[in-house]
């Protein structure tokens, strides 16, 4: 708990006022001679830094007595407090810069400040928005910042008449207005003010008032609620408890268990609420047979860390709930707080500190107690008794005793590392006395233990000050420590109200069983039961249970054993060959019989927490050396296994507790989510195959059971169990359905199945064609689901040992597998290439199987050349066909045309020009295959274009040699040169072409085309120098818009001078330049110099102006 340590004292008789500045680390000490010392904070230590004598001296005041001092640090002001007037101070010098005079007197003031949402200037009853409330809107119209320009500092005090008001206000550092408040009581006062960015929220001891900033008036809180339901886990088990004992009260005491002694205790401070408007008519002063604790005179108002502003009641024994709408009625949601009063019964005084605490004192005694349920954190006793306590930023307080004795205590965790760690022999004594301090003697339990700590070290981890509260040398890892404590005093906690659940759940179903036995006999006794309500609570509270096992990521066998299904809690042990005792025997929160809501609790809060605890096991299965971070608090702190573990636990690995979690997930999911398993199942999962297999097949989930088989590659098992199947099936019509239903099951099954399975897939290929096939249609549909689907094709890397499967039952479908495997898949066997080629090649006489062979070799496939091509040449060798004839002509010029594809892509173009040309004389396909070549390789394309050239020169030199010279051959050969310069000069050099014409051509032959090739080539030489010289162009523009852009830049140094007065630039001052147009260019001249040009040019302009605008007269053509 937290411990505070005496720092230092301050002896000063005569203290009038104190005030502790935290920012500046100073406290200002008013006295009754009219002195102010001033102490500055230096390692825990006070030192009189200055004193101002008689500082209200010369203020012409009538009593300069200081009653007492308020710091705004918005504003940067110390509000001095006299008996009429209230001096404003400069909190660096303390020098007075301004007053306010009310002979009215004086008595108590508060000084607050907030951040004001903007509103509409128009209310929803017609009323416009006063000029004080736009001039304090003004400056939050572009939104909402915390700064000090943002801020609105109100100061309010009440006159010698407490109930007549006076509210200043400031906007930023701006003082905007005062306005007159006056309290509808002549007797009433003021207890509290708190300002909130929707109004300031006024209580008096006659009731509770918002100031509205939009219409600068007070409106009186009229409409109280209370909840229909209850907000937490706590109230909602006592509630659920409360019903128990309504219902069925001589359940109690047979249930005897220690939680419902727990719960009898609480439910005396808290109860169940019902939503209804409350009539205010002495609401406010309200009386009871109770004893009058001082406690009553308690009626304070204050803002909670991100939530709405609450108000402590005393009188009423109530917590409040401001709910400040805009442009909508205020009121109040009311909390029964008997327990907090109860154990704070003697204070009077409240302020808060921070994070759900507040700061309560009487004449002796500080404590710091957890507003929410009255829980103390800190408890101090003061001998010298208290007459006012200061919260100082941070960790501090500074207390001023009755004797005028300043205290500086500095309070803390009172756990080190070590004890944080529990190995510590004080920290079990410190707790025992905490138990005593905090509950009292009467209340001490285990839940309240447990409950103490979490909302303990909840306030410790969110306190922005938690760093200065650890007193340990090593902070970061104190607060480490200490939310690893959190979290487990949180899943105990959680477990024992689980367990209080359980014990009224099990109360209400045994006494529904025996009411069912006397509902006839006697139906004007029976207890009423609110089903309805109970159901809620039972939401309210599993919801809370496990959000808290979430967050915290709380062990999955402590979890599973206490709050699941007896069996799913018993799958722990089997799971994790571990035995463990931390079980919860009661299990009545898991009969379906006992709530019809359990099912959709399962579904909506347990289930999700298995499903996370299963992310971060999969996440840290990923990082097994790291870790992973657990973000709890503002902490992040990297855990491993054991985080996830019991204490004592035997060698479980990663894998055990995820295959423990999937297994209980995947068993909720059968209970309470049917619809769930097939998601889970079919992805990657650790569950327990024998558990799913005989759930699964228990419950009747083939679709779901095939589904996992598969995510478990357990082909043979999925495959047996769809032939099963069919055992299944009792009439005759049944049986047709199933035998159909089965074969497109497996045919399904089949598709999807990896190529490694290849041996399953044609065993139950062949299966079906057995069972299914009765005619060559059928086998062949049959294998045409199974093989020829374009994704299973492109799934399966053994196509031949595929085709030769589907070979033993069809010809002709397996031609037609090769076909399309080859257009489907990206890599091919070369096997698979081979064979189609020969099979095409059986069939080569028909011209349909010649164009397919021709785009099977256009296909850019990988094979071995040589292979194809000796495929070609052993069928040429052959000289036969299928039917035994010898191969006709055009067949073999085709083969011999097919073998050009393998030699083009091992680079033999020259064999391939050889084949086209020379052997088949046919100057066309060489020509194209030269095109072909060029437009794939430029350089090897001109080589062999020069190499078909020499080839038709050749035959040319040949023709005309001949001593019998046939007239029509060598104008054939002839007309093949025109044919190549026409089809291939321009891509080759002209003067080759020359030199390789043979001497002999007639040049009235090939003039023309040997024209056209040069005049194309010249034209090619033209364009390029025309483009050349278009870009030598484009340079020298870019060039210039260069140069133009660079002479905007100037790089001033001691050489560069002005041009205007021929002076240098300083370089060692930051002088003034200016850019100066003079004859239509920019330069930088001295600012003074740039100045006195442009004003003499305006001159000399406005003459120019002036005269153009005279008549001219003799005098002026005299003096031109």
């Amino acid at each position: 708990m937290l411990r505070a340590r005496l720092k230092d004292t301050i002896n000063s008789p005569g203290i009038t006022a104190v005030l502790p500045i935290a920012e500046s680390k100073r406290l200002i000490l008013a006295k009754t001679n009219g002195n102010v010392e001033v102490y500055s904070r230096e390692n825990n230590k006070f030192k009189l830094f200055q004193v101002y004598p008689n500082i209200l001296k010369n203020l012409h005041i009538d009593d300069p007595e200081i009653f007492d001092l308020l710091y705004s640090e918005q504003l940067s002001t110390i509000f001095v407090q006299c008996k009429n007037v209230v001096l404003l101070l400069n909190s660096f010098n303390l020098h007075v810069y301004d007053r306010i005079v009310d002979k009215r007197g004086i008595s108590k003031w508060w000084l607050t400040s907030t951040v004001i949402y903007p509103s509409s200037t128009e209310t929803d009853d017609g009323y416009s928005s006063s000029p004080e409330s736009e001039n304090l809107y003004e400056a939050n119209i572009d939104g909402i910042s915390h700064n000090d320009d943002s801020m609105s500092t109100f100061l309010l005090y009440a006159t010698g008449k407490p109930s007549k008001l006076r509210l200043l206000i400031w906007k930023g550092r701006i003082y905007k207005s005062m306005v007159e408040i006056k309290l509808p009581g002549s007797k009433e006062h003021v207890t509290s003010v708190n300002a909130t960015p929707n109004g300031m929220i006024i209580t008096t001891n006659n009731g509770v008032y918002v100031w509205s900033y939009s219409l600068m008036e007070l409106i009186r809180i009229q409409k109280i609620v209370e909840r229909t339901f209850p907000i937490d886990m706590v109230s909602a088990i006592v509630d659920l408890r409360r019903q128990c004992d309504l219902s069925y009260p001589d359940k109690i005491v047979q249930s005897g268990s220690s939680n419902y002694e727990v719960l009898e205790r609480v439910s005396s401070s808290q109860g169940s609420n019902i939503t209804k408007k409350s009539s205010l008519s002495g609401f406010w002063h309200r009386r009871t047979d109770k004893d009058k604790g001082i406690y009553r005179k308690i009626r304070y108002s204050f803002n909670d860390t991100n939530s709405s502003p609450f108000i402590v009641d005393g009188l009423t024994e109530s917590l409040f709930e401001v709910n400040l709408e805009r442009d909508k009625e205020p009121f109040l949601i009311t909390n029964k707080h008997g327990q907090f009063f109860e154990w704070n019964p003697s204070f009077e005084n409240v302020e808060y500190i921070s994070t759900d605490i507040l700061m309560m004192y009487n004449s002796k005694e500080i404590r710091f107690v957890d507003y929410k349920n009255g829980f103390t954190f800190l408890e101090e006793y003061i001998l010298d008794g208290i007459k006012k306590v200061e919260k100082v930023l941070g960790t501090y307080l500074i207390i001023w005793t009755n004797n005028d004795r300043i205290l500086l205590y500095h309070y803390q965790v009172d756990d080190d590392i070590t004890e944080l760690d529990g190995n510590s022999d004080i920290s079990s004594d410190q707790d025992s006395a905490d138990d005593v301090t905090i509950c009292g003697k009467f209340h001490d339990s285990d839940f309240y233990y447990l409950w103490r700590k979490v909302l303990f070290y909840q306030f410790f981890l969110r306190s922005p000050y938690s760093v200065e509260l650890c007193a340990s040398p090593n902070p970061e890892v104190s607060l480490d420590v200490c939310a690893m404590k959190l979290r487990d005093f949180t899943v105990l906690w959680c477990l024992k109200i689980f367990d209080a659940l359980e014990d009224c759940l099990k109360i209400l179903n045994s006494g529904e069983n025996e009411l069912a036995k006397i509902a006839n006999k006697n139906k004007t006794n029976r207890p009423i039961i609110e089903e309805k309500y109970i159901r809620i609570l039972e939401e309210i509270i599993v919801k809370g249970v496990f959000t808290y096992f979430i967050d915290v990521w709380a062990p999955p066998q402590l979890v599973i054993l206490n709050t699941f299904p007896p069996d799913i809690s018993k799958l722990v042990n089997f799971l994790t060959n571990e035995e463990h005792q931390c079980v919860n025997e009661n299990h009545s929160m898991t009969s379906v019989t006992l709530s019809k809501s359990i099912p959709d609790l399962f579904r909506k809060w347990v289930i999700p927490y298995l499903t996370d605890t299963r992310r971060n096991l999969k996440n840290l299965q990923k990082n097994n050396n790291t870790g992973i971070t657990w973000n709890y608090y503002n902490r992040s702190i990297q855990q491993k296994l054991d985080f996830f573990l019991l204490d004592n636990h035997g060698q479980v690995t990663i894998d055990d507790m995820l295959r423990l979690v999937d297994t209980v997930l995947f068993k909720m999911y059968i209970k309470y989510a049917p619809k769930m398993v097939g998601p889970l199942i079919r992805v990657g999962n650790s569950c327990d195959p024998v558990i799913v297999v005989k759930t699964l097949k228990s419950c009747n989930m083939p679709q779901e059971l095939i589904g996992f088989y598969y995510q478990q590659n357990k082909h043979g098992d999925a495959l047996k169990y769809l032939v099963s199947l069919l055992d299944g099936a009792t009439s005759e019509s049944n049986k047709a359905k199933v035998k159909e239903l089965v074969k497109v099951l497996i045919i399904s099954y089949l598709k999807s199945m990896d190529s490694s399975y290849m041996k399953d897939i044609m065993q139950y290929s062949s299966w079906l064609i057995e069972n299914y096939g009765t005619t060559e249609l059928t086998k062949c549909e049959i294998l045409k689901d199974i093989f020829f689907d374009e994704t299973a094709i492109g799934d399966k890397n053994n196509g031949m040992q595929i085709y030769q499967f589907i070979k033993k039952y069809s010809e002709n479908l397996s031609l037609t597998y090769l076909e399309v495997y080859v257009s489907a898949k990206d890599i091919i066997e070369h096997d698979i290439i081979y064979e189609l080629i020969e099979r095409y090649l059986v069939e080569i006489s028909n011209i349909k199987v010649r164009r397919k062979l021709k785009s099977v070799l256009e296909l850019p496939l990988e094979y071995n050349v040589s292979k194809v091509y000796t495929i070609f040449d052993r069928f040429l060798d052959r000289d036969r066909d299928s039917d035994g004839n010898s191969l006709k002509s055009e067949v073999r010029r085709f083969i011999k045309i097919m073998e050009t594809y393998p030699l083009f892509k091992d680079s033999e173009h020259k064999h391939a020009i050889d084949i086209l040309y020379s052997d088949l004389g046919d100057y066309k396909k060489s020509s194209l295959y030269c095109d072909r070549l060029y437009e794939s390789d430029r350089n090897r394309g001109v080589e062999i274009i020069l190499y078909l050239f020499e080839k038709v020169v050749k035959q040319y030199l040949e023709s005309t040699e001949e001593v019998i010279m046939n007239v029509e051959n060598g104008a054939y050969y002839s007309n093949q040169v025109m044919m190549f310069l026409k089809d291939q000069g321009s891509r080759i050099d002209s003067l080759m072409i020359l030199e390789r014409l043979p001497q002999s051509i007639p040049i009235q032959e090939i003039g023309k085309e040997l024209t056209n090739v040069i005049m194309s080539k010249q034209n090619n030489k033209e364009e390029e120098t025309l483009e050349k010289s278009l870009l030598q162009v484009e340079l020298v523009n870019e060039s210039f818009s260069l140069n133009k852009e660079l002479s905007k830049f100037v790089t001033l140094n001691e050489t560069y001078k002005c041009p205007v007065c021929k002076k240098p630039f300083s370089i060692f001052t930051s002088e003034e330049v200016l850019w100066h147009c003079t004859d239509g260019k920019d330069y930088i001249v001295h600012y003074n110099c740039g100045k006195v040009r442009r004003s003499r040019s305006f001159s000399i302009q406005a003459n120019i102006n002036k005269s153009s605008m005279k008549p001219r007269t003799v005098k002026d053509m005299k003096n031109t």
